[in-house]
């Protein structure tokens, strides 16, 4: 689910590839041009231009181009844009440059020819990051003017983690920011409430014994005869690896959080999701 629209910036000096890449999206995504707006550069240094003078949600580069490549784009969104996720592509194999981009900050790789589906897992992951992060700005430069503890109010939260410490000082965290808090120890405990409960957001423990957390929200998306199959997810995890973010979201979880969690960070990822309702 995210709010619309959308700004993408396309770079590759291949235009067709380009052309194929926002066909791609339009219809994968089925969206059309008033929701979702796609920027195309044929370089780098034109992509720069464009970064310059607009927000984008999302950047999508080619990591090898000539006179500038998708690297130093990156450096360069670090200091323009911090916020935006950049996904380079490549059709090389280098390990060296993988390792290289994702320790300058690129928020996935994606191997060329694209294949759609770690593409979609990866866009939507990315974007809704992207518009979490404005939120969270958003919420923050508010915060002079509006009384914390009433940030979640009548907000009804589903909370599952098998660390019974630990759920308990997040229960009382989101509690204290105004949140109806169901906490319960297990994923069985937490189906059996679900549907009486309907909460308005479903904040998970990833590594659970019995049932995990993945297991557990692929149950929740089959209930999607009832309105709680719908319901916007948190996973929390102690890894931070890519394809434990991947598998999560391909789970059914819209975000994934490392822990340990700030209270305030967990607070305003709940109210960007809630805000986010606009498109799923």
């Amino acid at each position: 689910m995210f709010a619309i629209p959308i700004r993408i910036l396309l770079v590759d000096d291949d235009a067709a590839f380009l052309y194929a890449l926002s066909e791609g999206i339009h219809r994968h995504f089925e969206v059309s041009e008033e929701t979702v707006e796609i920027i195309t550069c044929q370089s780098a240094t034109e992509a720069f231009r464009q970064v310059e003078t607009s927000d984008f949600d999302v950047i999508i580069s080619d990591i090898r181009m000539p006179v500038m490549d998708g690297l130093e784009l990156l450096d360069i969104m670090r200091v323009w844009q911090p916020g935006t996720p950049v996904l380079l592509a490549s059709s090389h194999e280098d390990y060296e440059v993988a390792v290289q981009a994702l320790r300058g900050g690129a928020y996935d790789l994606l191997q060329k020819p694209i294949e759609w589906d770690h593409f979609m897992t990866s866009f939507k992951s990315a974007v809704q990051a992207r518009q979490i992060d404005r939120m969270q700005k958003e919420i923050a430069t508010q915060q002079s003017s509006v009384n914390s503890w009433t940030l979640l109010r009548g907000i009804k939260v589903l909370l599952v983690d098998d660390d019974r410490d630990g759920c308990e000082m997040q229960r009382m965290a989101l509690q204290a920011y105004g949140a109806n808090v169901t906490a319960v120890n297990s994923a069985e405990a937490a189906l059996n409430v679900l549907k009486s409960l309907n909460p308005d957001v479903i904040v998970s423990d990833i590594r659970m014994p019995q049932t995990d957390g993945y297991d557990f929200m692929q149950e929740v998306r089959r209930q999607s005869s009832y309105s709680s199959g719908e319901v916007p997810a948190v996973a929390l995890t102690a890894y931070a690896r890519n394809e434990d973010r991947t598998r999560a979201l391909n789970a059914g979880f819209q975000l994934q959080l490392t822990k340990p969690v700030k209270p305030a960070t967990l607070a305003l990822t709940i109210i960007g999701l809630l805000k986010g309702e606009g498109w799923r």
